[in-house]
């Protein structure tokens, strides 16, 4: 079967005729993420995603709904009452930018949605409210930076802060250039979104404040075993998150090996290691997928020894990111 980027927008559009058929709540349905891309698959494999948009309160958030090996639904609910607030969505760097950046529509109750979309995108790329939507993110950062500082929790949830401290640092200085950066594809397209600004050296500075630095091909290559064994681990029980569904183990471990085929060691760690910690941290200490984490963060250098360095670290990135988003806002005139 050939896989492309066609036969995965056929196959959206032919999922959520299906839907539609038993969940008659859905006002509007729209396809968005790395389907929209020329090159939609990573590694041989792709998830699909879509948004339905529900009249009520849906029953759940998220779901992943499997396909086949390499392919599955990434499907998103959402409520009417999202949309109802054009000024909102203008600032929202995830749903408002995904609902502007050329989604596929799939459906559209008396064009409810296109009305809704030419509210948000009047206004959308307007300096300011591309400046607001990155100190969203920015301000993610610096809550997450200030538990740190002031948190006595296990170093494993003092890791998780941290890293999502760092991807949102990073994420707010792309988005003045774009649409947020998804796990998958982070580290992959960083550096060319960061190009020519005052923000280059950010990507430099995730990757040194991560420990990716550290690892060499032949490193990340052995570890590969522990960390599927975790994900395998969580993903088998009742109730695990969606991110973490079995499917999803090829999608992240196919994108590792890819980017190791052509050299890029900090791009297949990026999602190794931030659904690495996911999984880690549903784990009892004493566990041996624990344990084993465990042990390729100090590979890295993170250890509680080293973490208070590392909050300093994350500290001067953030401010970095501040000033470069400051700067951005001033010279567009916003």
């Amino acid at each position: 079967m050939r896989i492309n980027r066609d036969f995965l927008i056929k196959t959206a559009r032919d999922q959520t005729a299906r839907r539609l058929r038993v969940e008659k709540d859905v006002l509007a349905a729209y396809l968005c993420g790395s389907v929209l891309l020329d090159e939609p698959l990573l590694g041989g494999t792709a998830d699909i995603d879509i948004v339905l948009i529900h009249a009520g309160t849906p029953k759940i958030v998220r779901e992943i709904v499997r396909l086949n090996e390499d392919i599955h639904l990434d499907i998103a609910h959402h409520s009417e009452s999202v949309y109802q607030q054009p000024r909102a969505l203008r600032v929202d760097p995830w749903v408002g930018t995904a609902a502007q950046n050329h989604p596929v529509l799939l459906h559209d109750v008396r064009h409810w949605f296109e009305f809704t979309q030419a509210s948000l995108g009047s206004q959308f790329y307007r300096s300011d409210h591309t400046a607001a939507r990155a100190r969203v993110l920015l301000n993610k950062a610096r809550e997450a930076w200030a538990q740190l500082s002031e948190s006595r929790a296990p170093f494993i949830k003092k890791y998780q802060l941290f890293a999502s401290a760092v991807e949102n640092g990073a994420n707010a200085a792309a988005c003045l250039t774009g649409t947020p950066l998804c796990r998958r594809r982070f580290l992959s397209e960083l550096p060319a979104r960061l190009e020519n600004s005052s923000a280059a050296g950010l990507t430099a500075g995730l990757i040194s404040l991560l420990g990716f630095n550290q690892l060499t091909t032949e490193s990340l290559q052995a570890i590969l075993p522990d960390w599927e064994q975790a994900f395998n681990t969580v993903s088998a029980q009742p109730g695990a998150p969606a991110d973490l569904q079995p499917v999803r183990l090829k999608y992240y471990r196919s994108a590792a090996l890819e980017y190791l085929e052509r050299g890029d060691v900090p791009a297949a760690a990026y999602p190794l290691f931030t659904t690495w910690c996911k999984t880690a941290g549903s784990m009892p200490a004493t566990s041996p997928e624990y344990l084993a984490w465990l042990k390729a963060e100090k590979e890295i250098g993170l250890s509680k020894e080293t973490l208070p360095e590392k909050i300093a670290a994350l500290d001067a990135y953030l401010d970095h990111v501040e000033e470069v988003v400051d700067a951005w806002d001033e010279n567009a005139g916003g």
